[in-house]
């Protein structure tokens, strides 16, 4: 669950990211402010920010925008045009889509990834409804929308107790998820009796938010739902989260792009990521048989495109894939830079800092740090300036021979905060 302000941060910095690594196509982005155009001059300066940090790529590569205000609000160029979201939005469903949007949210929910077919932790999953009472329940209200609760106080009560119940009872440790994370956000991991006691102070809020979100049209898709899962146990020096990103084709064979380790701050939000490019062969090969395994059966589901997974590897050297993106995930771009950064420039180690917030502006910091853009050691993937309250919001990709050189530069960069 976000603020409105911090959803707006997160919209306009990761729109700028992706639409780095869209390539010469038409790209649909929301306005950060919404359908409202009270403020005009926000909107004009976002799509201004955006347009500018694209020029910088080469014309061949470069995307071309379509600025909207909301999903009821997109219109495609021509008839022959099909949506390929990175995630499936409400209002958009009269639009044709290369996936449908229902299929495409259960691949991309956590319940989806508790009922897949490779090696996952064991979950047990919390469902509001049983499917003969959301199948009754849409019967009765097919031709009506239905907004909030559109269960019978009793059922959701039974939901609730069930939650409740698993969470005070469950051995320690365990994981939390709501059906649909980002950035680390909706996953909870519960170590300890004090991570027990503010799950369940958070938990009333958590719910409520969940009910919101369930109306009588998406009850099938089970929005609601939460999934409690197995804590996986790596050894003590190898605690380290493998985010793997490649490409299913249609022929549900997929492409390697790269295999980074993930920064995740104190309360487990996603920061960024970092790579070796000199290591990527060998993890390539290490996790074949994973990538290969989500690769058949997301290829069974009918998605094809870019997809991310999070590995863990147990004691016993078994990978769990604890999360699975079925879109571009935020590390993607490191991938599709190995080429410029590592064979190019010479460069070994790279890292996204996902967002960073200055109040300095961008042609300060680019005066700041002028010969490390030039050389490549520095680039700019996305820059926002929130005309309200004057702070800048940006994301890096820094990188260096080795990992010491990145982190000096990454502490440099710290330095404007």
């Amino acid at each position: 669950m976000e603020s409105t302000a911090e959803g707006k941060i997160l919209r306009a910095i990761g729109s700028q990211k992706f639409s780095i690594c869209a390539g010469p196509m038409p790209l649909i982005m929301f306005d950060v402010e919404g359908a409202s155009a009270s403020n005009l001059d926000a909107i004009d300066h976002f799509r201004a920010s955006v347009k500018s940090n694209l020029e910088v790529l080469d014309p061949r590569q470069r995307p071309n925008p379509m600025f909207f205000g909301c999903p009821t609000q997109i219109q495609l160029n021509d008839t022959c045009s099909k949506l390929a979201v990175r995630l499936p939005l409400d209002g958009m469903s009269k639009i044709p889509h290369l996936m449908d949007p229902d299929l495409h949210y259960e691949v991309l929910s956590k319940r989806g990834l508790a009922q897949s077919t490779f090696t996952t932790p064991g979950c047990q999953i919390l469902d509001l409804g049983t499917d003969n009472q959301i199948y009754e329940q849409q019967l009765r209200y097919k031709q009506m929308y239905c907004p909030g609760n559109p269960l019978p106080e009793e059922v959701v009560q039974t939901w609730k107790n069930d939650v409740l119940e698993t969470i005070l009872t469950r051995p320690l440790p365990f994981v939390v998820k709501l059906q649909q994370t980002i950035f680390g956000k909706g996953t909870f991991i519960v170590k300890t009796s004090n991570d027990r006691a503010e799950l369940l102070s958070r938990l009333p809020a958590m719910l409520q938010h969940n009910l919101s979100r369930t109306n009588v049209l998406n009850l099938h898709l089970r929005p609601a739902t939460i999934i409690v899962s197995d804590f996986v146990t790596c050894s003590a020096n190898a605690n380290i989260s493998y985010a793997i990103t490649f490409f299913v084709g249609r022929d549900g064979i997929p492409d390697f792009i790269c295999c980074v380790t993930q920064n995740m701050s104190e309360d487990n939000c996603w920061e960024g990521a970092s790579i070796t490019f000199s290591d990527q062969d060998r993890l390539e090969r290490r996790f074949s048989k994973t990538i290969h395994d989500v690769a058949s059966y997301i290829n069974s589901k009918g998605y094809y495109g870019t997809i991310g997974i999070d590995v863990l590897e147990d004691v016993k050297g078994t990978q769990w894939v604890v999360d699975m993106n079925v879109r571009p995930p935020g590390s993607l771009i490191l991938g599709l830079l190995k080429g410029f950064l590592s064979r190019d420039r010479g460069f070994d180690e790279s890292q996204l800092i996902s967002v960073l917030k200055t109040t300095k502006g961008k042609e300060e910091v680019l005066e700041m740090f002028g010969n490390e853009v030039v050389d490549g050691s520095i680039i700019i993937t996305a820059w926002f300036k929130d005309v309200e309250t004057g702070i800048n919001w940006t994301s890096f990709v820094i990188s260096g021979d080795t990992k010491a050189d990145v982190q000096r530069l990454a502490n440099k960069l710290q330095m404007l905060k």
